[in-house]
């Protein structure tokens, strides 16, 4: 048993909407339990309404883009330059400046 736990953690970190199908599922079910005296939902009715919401949140998770920083890298443009990696780290750079590419480098004027 605990490794559906392990199994549970990675899927709900590759699909970042699973969490909220799985909510509804369980809300779902917690409603047919309080209420199966006034309502009666045929079980295969309730297995496509799970079905579809897990599917939907999956697919989703897909195609919509979790909302992330963007990642900024600094310039290759010194790397490209350099025909090999001798000529790369035979820059003098002082401390304050950083490595040649780097976002601390001081960049010359045109």
């Amino acid at each position: 048993m605990p490794e559906l736990f392990f199994v549970a953690r990675d899927l709900l970190a590759r699909y970042t909407l699973l969490k909220y199908g799985i909510t509804f599922v369980l809300a779902y079910f917690g409603m047919e339990l309080l209420l199966h005296e006034l309502v009666h939902v045929p079980d295969s009715i309730g297995l496509v309404v799970i079905l579809a919401v897990l599917s939907f949140c999956v697919l989703a998770s897909i195609f919509i883009e979790p909302m992330k920083a963007p990642l900024v890298l600094p310039p290759m443009t010194t790397a490209l330059k350099a025909s090999s990696s001798e000529e790369l780290f035979e820059e003098s750079t002082t401390p304050s400046e950083g490595p040649p590419g780097s976002l601390l480098a001081e960049r010359p004027e045109s």
